[in-house]
């Protein structure tokens, strides 16, 4: 495992231009002619994510978006930090990097998790919680992969539910999203970096306190912090510091406010975990490696024999064609050019469950570009 993510060694130094590493980077280039956009999944501030494919599979496709006459270098360094460390990340928690470019667009080509992430797991669940089991099973899941990218040596410093995604049955998770982290597990790093409510209280800029420095020095542990935070709202769906603004979270943190430990709701055993891991001092909390083992009794409490977690669970043969009938689906709707008479027609009606599911080719007009591949996949499938 010490060697899979060697590669990101020199990742800050002055000579980034050695030839191995242009080589491990060429060969996870985007092939252009082998990636199809399809729907918007999502937008922020400066990235926007679309489902698409990228040979011939479900993909989703990041785009990071710069402002014209604005330096591109910090956000290019962090895109390529980012891309080093999924194309060398070998976990099965971890999100599988696929292909990358930069030019014409720095855009980010990762495997496709249906189930979405798991803050808007939480937000389409509420006010209901998750089952416990499956709280528990994600629990450890991101806990192993947190020790994973510890022990390699690197701190994620954004860990929290929009950065975790969740498998279509929605019982597994996947960690993603690594423009923030870091080579090294402490040093001066920079301040206020990740999201404040899952911020650990040694990264805060500390302006409040008449402290104007950019960096400050912290370790891995500001991951730990920020898992308490995400593991107690699979327990509780609940927003950590609802209705504060940056201010008042960074008050609140500095004064060792901690959200509400609900008895009825959080297991005693998960109850002083959290209160470990989000403590003020990060001597005083566990490293990923004891948190996975604690997650795993409690899992043989639950389960007696419990002692690991299958990637995926075996799906009964309903399930498998299923599952290939929609992936077709997604695949043709994806491939409809809008310059087709038929486009919004067939959009508006295309059913992947219908008996007359192929023989939509009938309806394309014969000048859509889309309308040989579309047939001759039909065909072969």
């Amino acid at each position: 495992m010490g060697n899979e993510l060697s590669w990101l060694k020199g990742l800050y130094t002055q000579n980034e231009s050695d030839d191995d590493d242009d080589d491990d980077e060429s060969k996870f280039l985007i092939d252009e002619t082998e990636l199809y956009y399809g729907v918007q999944i999502s937008q922020g501030v400066s990235t926007t994510v679309y489902f698409g494919t990228y040979m011939d599979k479900s993909v989703a496709i990041k785009v990071i978006e710069t402002e014209k006459g604005t330096d591109e270098s910090p956000q290019k360094e962090r895109f390529l930090r980012e891309v080093k460390l999924l194309a060398a990340a070998k976990h099965d928690n971890i999100l599988k990097f696929i292909a990358y470019s930069v030019e014409p667009a720095m855009r980010l080509v990762t495997e496709m998790m249906t189930g979405g992430s798991l803050q808007r797991h939480l937000w389409h669940i509420k006010p209901a919680t998750m089952d416990r089991k499956d709280a528990l099973v994600m629990a450890l899941e991101i806990s192993r992969a947190m020790a994973y990218l510890h022990e390699n040596g690197i701190i994620h410093r954004n860990l929290n539910p929009n950065n975790i995604f969740l498998s279509e049955s929605k019982k597994s998770v996947k960690v993603g999203d690594f423009g923030l982290c870091r080579e090294g597990l402490e040093g001066d790093f920079s301040t206020d970096v990740g999201s404040y409510r899952w911020m650990a209280p040694e990264v805060y800029s500390r302006e409040l306190h008449g402290i104007t420095s950019l960096t400050t020095r912290y370790n891995h542990k500001v991951d730990v912090y920020s898992f308490a935070f995400v593991v107690w709202e699979m327990f509780t769906n609940k927003t950590p510091f609802e209705d504060m603004d940056n201010k008042m979270i960074e008050t609140a943190v500095m004064n060792n406010e901690r959200p509400i430990l609900e008895q009825e709701v959080i297991p005693l055993g998960i109850q002083t975990l959290l209160e470990s891991c989000w403590s003020n001092d990060p001597q005083q909390r566990p490293e990923f490696s004891k948190i996975s083992k604690l997650l795993e009794e409690l899992l043989n409490q639950i389960e007696p024999g419990w002692d690991s977690i299958p990637a995926s669970q075996p799906e009964n043969l309903w399930g498998k064609i299923s599952k290939r009938v929609c992936s077709c689906c997604h695949w043709i709707r994806i491939r409809l050019c809008c310059c087709c008479p038929s486009f919004h027609w067939i959009r508006t009606r295309l059913c992947c469950c219908c008996p007359s599911f192929r023989s939509i080719p009938k309806f394309l007009s014969s000048c859509c570009p889309s309308f040989r591949s579309i047939r001759n996949f039909l065909r072969k499938n």
